[in-house]
């Protein structure tokens, strides 16, 4: 990691970001260590990755995107929907022809009740998440390729995200 990315990670840390769906913030990677799930982030990648707590409101949804690194999605108490399109290297010119394309692979992460909590969006591939009940998820990421780091600022967006009418 540079000195600028650790400046621009420590200017960053436990601040709050708000968002259309909630809020965010770039936690300490030891900061939740026992949720095993980040924990086994942290223990392979170390400083080489980043942690954020998520704080989601029902109705919320991010943008339609993808990074050159992975995330992992650890659902806490909430409920959200991440919708995945499985197309690489040709993607579509906006983010309403992924709507109107539909996903590919829909996932319920549900952290009320039985069944996954947790599911790891690989490099590349282009996903949105909607919150369907209010509540905590943490987000880890690693980089793409093992030689190299986790950009902050590495989103490619096709579509903004927002708030559904409820």
């Amino acid at each position: 990691m540079s000195f600028a990315e650790d400046t621009q990670r420590l200017s960053l840390l436990n601040k709050w970001e708000d968002k259309c769906w909630g809020k965010t913030r770039l936690v300490p990677n030891d900061a939740f260590l026992e949720v095993k799930a980040i924990k086994e982030v942290v223990d392979k990648w170390g400083n080489n990755c980043l942690v954020h707590e998520l704080q989601v409101e029902k109705g919320g949804y991010c943008s339609i995107h993808w990074h050159w690194k992975w995330n992992r999605f650890v659902i806490d108490d909430a409920c959200i929907q991440i919708e995945i399109w499985q197309i690489r290297d040709t993607w579509l010119s906006d983010g309403d022809a992924y709507d109107a394309r539909g996903a590919d692979n829909v996932f319920v992460l549900n952290g009320q009740k039985s069944g996954p909590k947790i599911l790891d969006v690989e490099t590349g591939v282009v996903h949105r998440f909607t919150v369907l009940e209010s509540g905590r998820v943490w987000e880890a990421y690693w980089p793409g390729k093992p030689s190299s780091g986790v950009d902050l600022d590495d989103i490619i967006r096709f579509k903004e995200g927002g708030v559904l009418f409820c």
